[in-house]
């Protein structure tokens, strides 16, 4: 009779511990998450900066597109003027410069427009040729490339007009090396449109 009560008594318990025993998890366990170390980067100075690289395309140009240059300011044209070079002698002049002069009886000094008027002057020893140039009364040149182996020249009537009431003209030597070898000398001649008058005798 006690052995049956204690087994009942077991069993009881039993059943009791089953029923207030709750289920196990099936669920798998889940972990906290974890934030990486940081890792600081310390930038280093370097010798010289890299340039920055662009990624943006290269635009393209249409086929048809033609290059124009750019618009440049033509700069003025610069004025030259010819002036003629002054004779500037050595330490002394040749001998023949102390005598050079015009002769003053073979050159003319009056003359009817349209006739040819003539000049001459004295030789200077050494010289192969004479420069001769013609002005009028505005000091304008008429004519300045003149050269002649002789001592004396005859102008073209044509250079001549009544309207310059002056002529003046120059003239000097020219050594086989080409410079001036004396100052020039010259004289004046007076136009007219009538013939000159012959000069007057004694006694007439």
């Amino acid at each position: 009779m006690k052995y049956t009560l204690l087994m009942g008594v077991f069993a009881a318990c039993l059943l009791a511990a089953c029923q207030n025993n709750s289920a196990l998890p099936t669920s798998a366990p889940t972990m906290a998450p974890t934030t990486p170390p940081q890792v600081q980067v310390v930038p280093t100075q370097t010798a010289a900066t890299a340039a920055p690289i662009s990624t943006r395309a290269p635009r393209e140009l249409p086929p048809t597109w033609t290059p124009t240059p750019a618009p440049t300011e033509t700069p003025a044209p610069t004025e030259i003027l010819i002036t003629s070079t002054p004779f500037v002698p050595g330490a002394d002049l040749p001998a023949g410069c102390k005598t050079f002069d015009i002769i003053y009886a073979e050159s003319t000094n009056k003359f009817q427009v349209r006739t040819a008027p003539k000049i001459a002057w004295v030789p200077v020893e050494g010289a192969v040729r004479y420069h001769i140039e013609l002005g009028d009364v505005n000091a304008k040149m008429i004519k300045d490339d003149i050269y002649v182996a002789e001592t004396t020249y005859t102008f073209d009537p044509d250079l001549f007009r009544a309207e310059s009431s002056l002529y003046t003209w120059s003239v000097y030597p020219i050594n086989q090396a080409g410079d001036q070898m004396c100052f020039a000398v010259g004289g004046e001649m007076y136009p007219s449109i009538n013939a000159p008058s012959a000069p007057s005798t004694p006694g007439s």
